[in-house]
């Protein structure tokens, strides 16, 4: 996959945690760092 040894035993365990999770989890450091403004009700 990577061309160095290094970069890919860094990157693959971060990779295998993500596929493991599921798509909403991603969300949330997004909505916590942009916000969702007034929820219309």
């Amino acid at each position: 996959m990577a061309r160095s040894n290094r970069i890919q035993s860094i990157v693959t365990p971060i990779l295998d945690v993500m596929q493991t999770m599921p798509a909403f989890v991603y969300l949330i450091p997004v909505v916590m760092l942009l916000g969702i403004g007034k929820v219309p009700a």
